[in-house]
């Protein structure tokens, strides 16, 4: 019998042990455990194991089947273990159910602190109900939900940085003369997002360059690039006579799209386009095209830089202070003028990742 309790004591140990050690989790929410640097002492009870216990932070990503999440999942990765927390990573994939699945589980995963990329704010007020019922501080990341901290893109300036842009391209390419210009809109995303596209023209009022409204045409893109393909090829067909079209897309895969749309029309020389993100699906046609494009820029939100904005807010309220109630990115405008200082053609940041750009 003494034996049989040595036994049953050492097994009892090892359950233990494996219930204290780290968890991540994969984007397809895959739990694979790895050992921690835990220790239990009975000397010194309760609070040794408190001080030993890691910060579990939960992490839900936009999408990453693009560079763009690819990018911002391995910055905040990099940034968590800096610090020595726990991150479980989740991945959305741009569906707001998903995102409700996902605020389940890292909650039965006991997570005290919550970063959310969700796309779909009109599921934001049940997310933020479930992290507020359990007390988890949340920083919601480019979409504000309703009483998390924002960190994020400043999209009012933004939409305009790209607008100025554009109006100083019209008046010296163009003597200031346009026939349209075409907004991207995307309303799923809800009205934080919107000025992205909506304070392009804006933008272009700054610069003295007025489109009356009915110049101004906006196409759904839904999130979606082959439909931006397609409204914007039927835009083009049912204006075959415009010869002078600005163009702002939400972001640079819906730009792709466009600017496809664009190419198999063989209007390259009527359209200039700007788009938002300035990733793979903007940077590398640029360097291919060595800047002979009217896919002239793409405003930087510089994702694989998000974790050191990020974190230092959870840092701070681990600490127990109050961050700003929002935080916001450096915008600007990336071209082929100054494409180098951001994006070298041998250091993309996304060369490391195996990029599905559908």
């Amino acid at each position: 019998m003494g034996k049989k309790k040595l036994i049953s004591f050492m097994l009892a140990m090892v359950l233990l042990m494996t219930t204290l050690s780290g968890c991540t989790v994969d984007g397809e929410g895959k739990d694979t455990s790895s050992n921690s640097d835990t220790e239990v002492s009975s000397d010194n009870g309760d609070a040794k194991k408190e001080s030993d216990k890691k910060i579990k932070v939960g992490f839900a990503n936009i999408n990453e089947k693009g560079s763009f999440g690819k990018m911002v999942r391995d910055s905040v990765e990099k940034e968590a273990e800096k610090r020595g927390y726990e991150l479980i990573c989740v991945d959305n994939n741009s569906d707001g159910a998903t995102a409700v699945k996902n605020a389940d589980d890292l909650l039965n995963m006991g997570i005290e602190y919550f970063i959310e990329f969700n796309v779909d704010d009109t599921v934001a007020p049940v997310i933020m109900e479930k992290m507020n019922a359990a007390n988890v501080p949340v920083v919601a990341v480019d979409i504000a939900h309703p009483g998390a901290y924002f960190f994020g893109a400043d999209n009012s300036e933004a939409g305009k940085i790209a607008g100025r842009a554009a109006a100083q391209y019209i008046k010296e390419k163009w003597n200031g003369e346009i026939d349209y210009v075409v907004r991207g809109i995307q309303p799923i995303s809800g009205p934080v997002t919107a000025p992205r596209v909506m304070d392009f023209t804006v933008g272009m009022e700054e610069e003295g360059l007025i489109i009356p409204a009915d110049k101004i045409i906006e196409i759904d893109t839904q999130n979606d690039a082959q439909i931006s393909q397609q409204r914007m090829n039927d835009f083009l067909m049912a204006h075959p006579d415009a010869k002078r079209i600005a163009v702002v897309a939400m972001n640079d895969v819906l730009g792709a799209g466009i600017w496809a749309a664009v190419e198999t029309a063989g209007r390259q020389d009527n359209v200039i386009l700007y788009s938002h993100n300035s990733t793979a699906d903007f940077v590398e046609p640029l360097y291919a095209t060595k800047g002979m494009t009217g896919w002239i820029g793409s405003v930087g939100y510089f994702p694989e830089r998000y974790g050191e904005w990020i974190l230092p807010i959870i840092d701070e309220l681990v600490e127990g202070k109050t961050p700003p109630e929002k935080s916001y990115i450096d915008h600007e405008l990336v071209t082929w003028e100054n494409i180098t200082d951001h994006y070298p053609e041998d250091n993309f940041p996304w060369s490391k990742f195996m990029i599905d750009k559908k």
